[in-house]
């Protein structure tokens, strides 16, 4: 990630953090749309500063494998017998100091990641704290579909800030309840659910509950394959309707003018079957690729 993509996600937890603060102080409470925005953008962040800081390691203990320390100091020089008599006695000793030198790195790099291990902790735990919250306040709101669909969405955040904080458990809950709710808006036959489906599929994965894992992924091919079957019906509905009008078209004018139409509406149905194809694809990589970097 660039620096100046670094800079702009900063401003945006910044910009993020201050709507929630003059918000709660313009109306005595929270606003749990800000508060997840603010959850989301901290989210970014901590993904943002592990990958920095995880380059950063690897750049320093490539550093001190290629450059060896030497000491220079009042009493470290030394005249050119000096140096010819330590030459051949070094060249002997190089294989023990390359070994130190590795040990060394090794050591350094793991006291870096320790180090940093608390930063990044705390970004990740900011950023699922403030999302639990907004989930906990929408919560209490009456019942609706609208709200709902924000506790799907504060779900399934929380359910990828703990897959990628690494702690699957919580994940596994969180994204259980997200694709709970979705079967109960928006049905077991949406692509909503087949995502979440994924989802939770992947968070058994990490923990080798291939069984949990495989039967979720089941339930999504199912689901992914009676969306196309029922996109498929009405694309034949269309077309049917369609050649009647061509059908009882007046002259040459009127059914060219359908023939576009039916072109257009045609058109416009294989490209809901591609976008259900494309986003279960891009879900498949996403799943391989973390399957991937967890071996």
């Amino acid at each position: 990630m660039s620096f100046a993509n670094q800079i702009h996600i900063e401003q945006r937890v910044q910009a993020a953090g201050d709507k929630c603060a003059e918000y709660a102080t313009l109306n005595g409470e929270e606003s749990p749309d800000l508060m997840i925005e603010y959850g989301r953008a901290l989210f970014d962040s901590a993904k943002a500063s592990a990958s920095l800081l995880e380059q950063e390691n690897v750049d320093k203990k490539e550093m001190v494998l290629e450059n060896p320390k030497v000491k220079i100091a009042g009493d470290d020089f030394e005249d050119a017998s000096e140096n010819e008599e330590e030459q051949s006695s070094g060249q002997n000793e190089d294989s023990v100091r390359n070994e130190g030198q590795d040990e060394e790195a090794d050591a350094n790099a793991d006291d870096n990641e320790e180090a940093n291990e608390g930063l990044e902790d705390d970004d990740f735990v900011n950023a699922f704290q403030i999302v639990d919250l907004a989930r906990v306040l929408l919560s209490k709101q009456p019942e609706t579909k609208e709200r709902d669909e924000k506790i799907i969405t504060c779900r399934l955040l929380l359910g990828d800030i703990s897959l990628e904080d690494d702690n699957p458990p919580q994940a596994i809950e969180d994204y259980t309840e997200a694709l709970n709710l979705t079967a109960k808006i928006f049905g077991i036959e949406s692509k909503q659910y087949v995502q979440t489906a994924f989802m939770l599929s992947l968070a058994f994965e990490s923990v080798d509950k291939l069984t949990e894992a495989k039967d979720v992924i089941s339930k999504a091919v199912s689901s992914a394959k009676a969306i196309k079957s029922e996109l498929a019906n009405d694309l034949e509905l269309k077309l049917k309707d369609l050649e009647t009008e061509l059908g009882v078209g007046s002259n040459k004018e009127e059914a060219t003018q359908v023939t576009k139409e039916s072109i257009s509406g045609r058109t416009a149905v294989q490209n809901a079957v591609e976008n259900i194809v494309s986003q279960a694809n891009d879900i498949s990589q996403f799943a391989r690729k973390k399957r991937k970097v967890n071996k």
